[in-house]
């Protein structure tokens, strides 16, 4: 995930994280930008134009972005524990413990600010169920464990005797 339209929390995850990320960078990586690297200076990171460099940073936001999104939804949901996937750097699944098959797909907001958040099954990922814009990670994080709480209790109604 670039965040170039989410720079509120790009410079959040910078700045609170920087440091362990950019100890995620190759050696030689870290070698030939000894001038980035040596003073931890992230706001230069991730001006860099360097291929490389753009492409680590997507990767190691979007991986960071995962491990939030996964830990929040554990901690909500508990006991249940959340499978997530980072099939690409710009594309976070979520399978859903609430309805059987069903994905929770997380991507940058590609027209602003934000994440759209969408459901599909994972037999049919080109057929999208429905499609919401979050503008803040926490309301991603309580749009995805608002909907997973009604289908478990719908699911667990089921079983119940009349």
């Amino acid at each position: 995930m670039n965040l170039e339209k989410n720079l509120g929390l790009r410079y959040h995850l910078w700045k609170n994280h920087g440091k362990s990320l950019m100890n995620r960078f190759e050696p030689e990586v870290r070698e030939k930008y000894a001038y980035i690297f040596v003073l931890g200076d992230f706001e230069s990171l991730l001006k860099a134009k360097d291929p490389i460099l753009v492409e680590r940073v997507e990767l190691y936001q979007a991986c960071l972005i995962e491990g939030m999104i996964k830990m929040a939804l554990d901690e909500i949901m508990e006991p249940f524990v959340y499978e997530t996937r980072l099939p690409s750097r710009d594309h976070i699944e979520i399978v859903s413990h609430g309805q059987l098959g069903i994905i929770h797909s997380i991507r940058e907001n590609s027209n602003g600010y934000g994440f759209e958040l969408s459901r599909y099954y994972g037999s049919k990922p080109e057929e999208i169920l429905d499609m919401k814009i979050c503008h803040e990670l926490d309301d991603l994080i309580n749009s995805i464990a608002g909907l997973e709480k009604v289908w478990r209790e719908k699911k667990g109604s089921a079983y119940k005797k009349p």
